[in-house]
């Protein structure tokens, strides 16, 4: 078979498989750090036992996700300088940066204050134990603004130029608020909340339904259902990112021709709204504006939201141009 000895392809592969794995874990981890705390919050306001042992219980769902996603990211990482090396080389004064924000400042943070979350019931004050679970919260989420943010820049870039093949920063925060990125990283807050809600939904109402201590999962069913009704509508932002996805599958492809005719579609369909700027260096630059009035296709979105494959690769077509 000609893939097995086409280097592009196995890399391709490699890092897909791996991301996809990956991207299976930190969307519950990051939303069911903030369900735990809540559920903590209200035991410490209501002193209901119930809440502190589901506070237990779903605290053991975060600890299991939270290693496989540790074991799962860095050998993608890794990734990035083995089998994209020439791209790590060119971007690597700011990616690489950010990458680096996201493990010394965020995972470090939710590291750090785990074993308080994990192993500090009835050992240290119930405050201090519930600061440690915001942080530990607030550690997964601050790590999904990094990576999001690395993301979108690889969409978007911003804040520099190249120079004698290597991106050189000229300002950080306008790098780091990409025009990209406040439509990325609120989508993929409210989908991982959202993700969080419907596994806690699913495995209490499994439990209902199996007469296992109906009491109990009963008002985590509620909380999830309560908290859902209010999160979902939240994915509206899902919509901008139909034509961006489409557009660096086909240039990740190199279908520049389809990709223009892509773009032309987007900027003239009457179902959207977006604001699109002229095509900057390497990549798509432009203005977005969400849509009030999309068309949105259901299979296609759940597809995108579920697998990473388009999105961690997309990074490719930004050092794609199209002509």
């Amino acid at each position: 078979m000609e893939i097995l000895s086409n280097t592009v392809a196995l890399s391709r592969m490699q890092f897909a498989l791996t991301a996809i794995f990956h991207m299976l874990w930190p969307p519950l981890t990051t939303g069911l750090g903030i369900y735990l705390v809540v559920v903590e919050g209200l035991w410490l306001k209501t002193r209901n036992k119930d809440y502190y042992f589901h506070a237990r219980f779903w605290s053991k769902l975060y600890i299991l996700n939270f290693g496989i996603g540790v074991a799962s990211g860095i050998p993608m990482e890794f990734q990035f300088g083995t089998n994209w090396a020439p791209l790590s080389e060119a971007i690597g004064n700011f990616f690489g940066s950010i990458i680096g924000f996201e493990a010394s400042w965020a995972f470090m943070l939710e590291a750090a204050f785990l074993g308080i979350m994990v192993f500090g019931w009835e050992r240290v004050n119930p405050i201090i134990h519930y600061v440690a679970t915001i942080l530990v919260a607030f550690g997964a989420n601050l790590s999904t603004f990094w990576i999001l943010s690395a993301n979108s820049w690889l969409q978007t870039p911003a804040g520099g130029k190249f120079i004698n093949g290597e991106f050189v920063v000229s300002d950080y925060f306008q790098a780091i608020l990409n025009p990209f990125m406040a439509v990325s990283v609120s989508h993929m807050f409210l989908a991982t909340l959202e993700t969080s809600l419907f596994v806690i939904g699913g495995i209490s109402a499994w439990y209902i339904l199996n007469k296992r201590h109906p009491a109990f999962f009963s008002i985590a069913l509620k909380i999830a259902i309560a908290v859902a009704i209010i999160v979902a509508p939240g994915s509206f932002n899902f919509n901008s990112r139909l034509c961006f996805d489409w557009l660096h599958l086909l240039s990740l492809e190199n279908h520049r021709r389809i990709a223009r005719n892509s773009l032309q579609n987007c900027k003239n369909s009457r179902h959207n709204n977006f604001n699109w700027s002229h095509l900057n260096y390497n990549c798509y630059s432009y203005h977005l504006r969400i849509c009030s009035n999309s068309f949105i296709f259901p299979t296609f979105s759940l597809y995108l939201r579920f697998n990473p494959l388009i999105r961690n690769l997309s990074y490719l077509a930004a050092t794609q141009k199209l002509e």
